[in-house]
């Protein structure tokens, strides 16, 4: 999946000084973790972006799926092939499916 050399190097900076905060061995090779290097379950970030939505005074359910397209729309008004838009997201998809279940 293309990321851009900021994300990267914020990437960088997560594993180097805050994921080995959270980090213990239980942890494995899981790049983001919850509280006390527990591992995420499925729903959780769903769970987490909804509750945020709300504390910031949205009145929207699906904020995953409200951040996914809107990256897509921003991306499209922003002159990106739309066929690179599915692909990347197609991509996400099925990493964030790998990642839910390992």
């Amino acid at each position: 999946m293309p990321i851009c050399l900021r994300g990267c190097e914020w990437l960088v900076f997560y594993i180097d000084k805050i994921r080995t905060m959270f980090a213990f061995i239980g942890s494995g090779k899981a790049l983001f973790m919850v509280y006390k290097g527990k591992l995420y379950v499925p729903g959780k970030l769903s769970d987490m972006a909804s509750q945020y939505a709300k504390l910031a005074g949205l009145d929207r359910s699906g904020a995953c799926h409200l951040y996914r397209h809107n990256t897509a729309t921003t991306m499209l008004d922003n002159g990106d092939d739309l066929r690179h838009i599915q692909e990347m997201l197609g991509q996400l998809a099925s990493l964030l499916h790998n990642f839910i279940l390992t």
